[in-house]
């Protein structure tokens, strides 16, 4: 079924596993109306977390893949990007 994987398994794997957290996530909202509030909106009720601790949690998975996806992949130079400048 996934013969495309090939040799960069961790990219297409770490694809799969988000678009699957992502379509729950999904499922999860559409169900519950009320999981929607943000900002200055939300009940102060319930489980809040820190706006900065909220954004560094975002950004992490960028922080740590984006180098290693750079790092790990090839070395070949792509033609086409070049003649497009």
């Amino acid at each position: 079924m996934f013969d495309f994987i090939g040799e960069h398994k961790f990219y297409y794997y770490s694809l799969i596993t988000w678009i699957i957290v992502a379509v729950i996530i999904f499922i999860i909202l559409v169900s519950f109306k009320n999981l929607k509030t943000y900002g200055r909106h939300v009940p102060k009720k319930g489980f809040l977390l820190n706006n900065r601790l909220g954004w560094f949690l975002m950004e992490i998975p960028t922080l740590i893949l984006m180098p290693y996806f750079i790092y790990s992949g090839t070395k070949t130079i792509n033609t086409v990007l070049i003649k497009m400048n």
